[in-house]
């Protein structure tokens, strides 16, 4: 269901923290870039200051990730599609998955960690295959 080679590219996708800084009237505004690893989250965060709570709450909402799924059942597609949006991720579908043509398809899951181990926890209580592919998002992220 979910392309090994996504996950192997996930873990080793690693950049060093870096700053673009544009100057704007009295402020500086910059794109970070950084390793996509919670504990650099929480450096970030920490280093600002954020008071620890806010840590908590803020660091997994950080790490987007972003998963390849193939051979997905069109009726758990649809039921995927809808659990994404009640927790703000996003499911990219091609247009005959809308339109329940075909037997299978695939699919591009957007998720930052807070709302993948919220999906996981839905996927248990759903048909069509679902509580597993929910297993296999936890392994392949190691949640």
């Amino acid at each position: 269901m979910i392309n090994p080679n996504i996950c192997m590219f996930m873990s080793k996708m690693r950049e060093k923290v870096r700053i673009q800084n544009l100057k704007v009237k009295n402020f500086k505004v910059g794109v970070v870039k950084f390793s996509g690893d919670l504990s650099d989250a929480r450096k970030m965060l920490e280093k600002l200051n954020v008071d620890p709570v806010g840590v908590n709450i803020m660091a997994s909402k950080m790490i987007l990730r972003i998963f390849e799924i193939r051979d997905l059942d069109l009726r758990a597609a649809n039921i995927l599609k809808q659990e994404c949006l009640s927790i703000g991720a996003e499911l990219a579908l091609p247009k005959k998955a809308c339109e329940l043509r075909g037997g299978k398809t695939g699919a591009i899951l957007i998720v930052n960690l807070r709302q993948l181990d919220r999906l996981c926890a839905k996927l248990r209580a759903q048909h069509y295959g679902l509580p597993e592919l929910g297993v296999a998002l936890r392994k392949c992220v190691s949640i």
